[in-house]
């Protein structure tokens, strides 16, 4: 059992009942954090590159990244992290 499921659980046992009809936006049973049979995987590199019709995004963790598409991106700075397009 992994720590994420572990917590999960024990998440979902605290939370009162009917607390996920409060949200009206919320997809319950879609992701992996309300749904623990949805398969995910953790990525090896701590960045990734998304990239479409001439845009591109490129998303961080907390590590420091220094790579061709982002040189001397320093560690404690996370989400976006470059956004550019070809034009």
């Amino acid at each position: 059992m992994t720590i994420q499921r572990f917590a999960f659980g024990l998440l979902s046992l605290l939370l009162p009942l009917g607390a996920e009809a409060a949200e009206p936006l919320a997809a319950p049973k879609v992701t992996s954090l309300t749904n623990i049979g949805v398969d995910y995987t953790v990525p090896k590199e701590n960045h990734i590159v998304l990239k479409r019709k001439g845009i591109t995004a490129i998303i961080v963790n907390n590590a420091a990244v220094d790579v061709p598409e982002l040189p001397g991106h320093r560690a404690g700075y996370n989400g976006l992290a470059s956004f550019s397009h070809e034009k």
